[in-house]
């Protein structure tokens, strides 16, 4: 029934409440049941928990694939409608929490700027670089 609306007289005497009143009836009412059923046994047979989850031990090389020149190609004749339509996985967003260093660690190997001063003038180009060389890290 919506609020607002009165009952309808034949709902009114349809139900006397009994009825919902059954249905939350506990203890002292149940009969037959067994008071000493126990909850159902955790799995224990896992072997690790973490074994889901991917390597990423490649996040931490410090071996580049590529010469400087190759990132700042990258960064300066890349077309940013090509990436309009990118999709990420899910373990990209796993890896936030490390972008800020490894984005200073790319400034340093690539630019030796200061990193306020790149973030001041950054493009998506630049990032577009900055992924590109961070996965291409061995």
């Amino acid at each position: 029934m919506r609020r607002g609306q009165q009952p309808t007289p034949s709902s009114a005497s349809d139900s006397d409440g009994s009825d919902v009143e059954s249905c939350f009836d506990t203890g002292d009412e149940q009969e037959g049941t067994d008071a000493e059923t126990k909850p159902t046994n955790v799995d224990t047979d896992v072997d690790d928990d973490k074994a889901d989850l991917p390597d990423l031990k490649w996040l931490a090389g410090e071996e580049n694939a590529h010469p400087p020149e190759y990132y700042l190609d990258q960064e300066n004749n890349s077309d940013e409608s090509e990436d309009e339509n990118e999709d990420y996985s899910d373990y990209g967003l796993l890896l936030l929490a490390m972008i800020e260093g490894n984005f200073h660690r790319h400034c340093k190997y690539v630019r030796k700027k200061d990193l306020a001063q790149v973030m001041q003038a950054i493009f998506c180009r630049t990032f577009k670089a900055f992924f590109e060389w961070k996965l291409n890290q061995r």
